[in-house]
């Protein structure tokens, strides 16, 4: 792999079976593909013009309820809330659309279901699984203990946690799927658990809370 920051695309082009782009410095790549991702923006102009509420998205309850009645919402287009986070925010995953449409769709049938979910993704990059989950972004970036390994990082087989005060609010796992099944679990719903206790490789995930 090689990253390449700060640089601009003077052109991109289909030459025979290769993609040849070229830098406005000069410099040439070539590859058999060329993927071109530029972020997501939520489409709300339907949602606009039913006159509901809209702020990066299409913003909806904890039941998927939107600001008018009978008409819910689930999926990337959403802005939901969170008690764990405080404010509102959009889930961009797969997983997130069909749990929040079967959700969105027993609390239209009068089952209530609130949907509080922890968002989560997951990569496997040259052999190696990489999974995250929660809020790693709101560790606390000043405190002594933010960012806890459990494990050593350098053999690619361990889990990051991330702490706010003394509350868990995501984790990051090189590795390790069944730990980082546990961790879900725990940031979902004993986010206040011992730090020491989860920091320590020889404490069994699944005990804690339980």
């Amino acid at each position: 792999m090689d990253l390449q920051f700060g640089v601009r695309l003077a052109e991109v082009v289909r030459n025979g079976d290769e993609v040849v782009a070229t830098a406005e410095d000069g410099r040439v790549w070539r590859a058999d593909l060329a993927v071109a991702a530029l972020g997501m923006v939520p489409e709300t102009e339907l949602a606009e013009r039913a006159g509901l509420d809209v702020a990066d998205g299409v913003v909806v309850d904890q039941r998927c309820h939107t600001s008018a009645p009978g008409i819910s919402a689930a999926g990337d287009v959403t802005v939901q809330p969170h008690p764990l986070r405080g404010d509102r925010y959009r889930i961009e995953h797969l997983g997130n659309a069909q749990d929040q449409a079967v959700a969105a769709v027993r609390n239209l049938l009068g089952v209530p279901t609130p949907y509080t979910p922890v968002p989560w993704s997951a990569s496997e990059q040259y052999g190696v699984r990489l999974q995250l989950c929660g809020w790693p972004a709101a560790a606390d970036a000043y405190g002594e203990r933010g960012c806890v390994v459990r494990g050593d990082m350098s053999t690619l087989d361990s889990p990051a946690l991330f702490w706010n005060r003394d509350r868990l609010v995501g984790t990051a796992c090189v590795g390790r799927p069944a730990e980082f099944e546990e961790l879900r679990r725990i940031v979902a719903n004993h986010p206040h658990a011992d730090l020491d206790l989860l920091a320590d490789p020889a404490t069994g995930l699944a005990v804690v809370g339980r």
